[in-house]
């Protein structure tokens, strides 16, 4: 038979008992009633057999009383009676709940953010002061028409066209590094088509557990919006050089003059 034999106070009041008594006659000759996973006592048991000590064994328990969901982890080790041959199992249980939810919300954020990160239409990207690339989205990796695999192991096509926007790119990290605040710069990329794109990209100093500090960057391509303000600029220019005044109204009220 399988029976609770002690427990201490802190035992009895985790699990909303007023004494050990009461707890035991919950228990019964079940001792793993409590675990949560469908067999979990059992492997409980069948390891203790087989190694006679358990160290970490965590485990989702619902207490007796208040019927609450909690975390434990658990030490133990097999006891023999040399008189009668019975053996005993004694341990320690430790709720660690708290460390289970915030392991779980950490779970939940990291999530969150990879998801963000998959899904947003902005290039974005990590990238060490070494120029070493050590993640990039989606976004980035459709402006250079490759896969993971082709980008990290540099076998598909490669980027720049032009050799002097790396060096830029480079220059821009080391200020930022150097200086050791957020910035933002414009940068220009020459697509595979010879097309060249121009992005506002922000970037940011990202420390590592390690210590090494690397290059957070995200990037918004004005490209389209450099160009409205270059033709804008052309039309001023073109405009300024008529000798005939030209006056612009709307809804009466003039909105122009060269």
């Amino acid at each position: 038979k399988q029976r609770l034999l002690w427990a201490n106070p802190a035992l009895v009041r985790l699990n909303g008992c007023s004494s050990a008594n009461q707890l035991r006659e919950l228990m019964g000759e079940n001792p793993g009633i409590w675990y949560v996973q469908p067999g979990r006592w059992d492997e409980f048991m069948a390891l203790l057999e087989r190694l006679g000590r358990l160290e970490g064994f965590e485990s989702e328990v619902q207490l007796h009383i208040t019927a609450e969901r909690r975390w434990i982890v658990e030490s133990a080790r097999r006891v023999v009676d040399p008189s009668s041959g019975e053996f005993y199992i004694e341990g320690t249980i430790q709720d660690i709940t708290a460390r289970k939810r915030a392991e779980a919300q950490l779970l939940s954020e990291k999530t969150l953010l990879e998801g963000v990160i998959q899904t947003s239409p902005n290039p974005i990207f990590l990238r060490s002061a070494a120029g070493k690339m050590v993640l990039v989205n989606p976004a980035l990796l459709a402006t250079s028409h490759q896969t993971p695999e082709e980008f990290f192991s540099r076998t598909g096509p490669t980027h720049p066209n032009n050799p002097a926007e790396f060096a830029q790119w480079f220059e821009n990290d080391r200020i930022m590094l150097e200086r050791g605040e957020v910035m933002t710069f414009e940068e220009q990329l020459t697509l595979l088509s010879g097309e060249v794109k121009v992005y506002s990209t922000i970037k940011a100093p990202f420390k590592r557990d390690d210590g090494e500090v690397m290059v957070l960057g995200i990037s918004s391509d004005v490209t389209e919006l450099r160009r409205g303000e270059a033709w804008l600029r052309r039309i001023e220019q073109a405009v300024e050089s008529v000798s005939d005044s030209i006056l612009i109204f709307e809804r009466g009220k003039l909105v122009f003059a060269n």
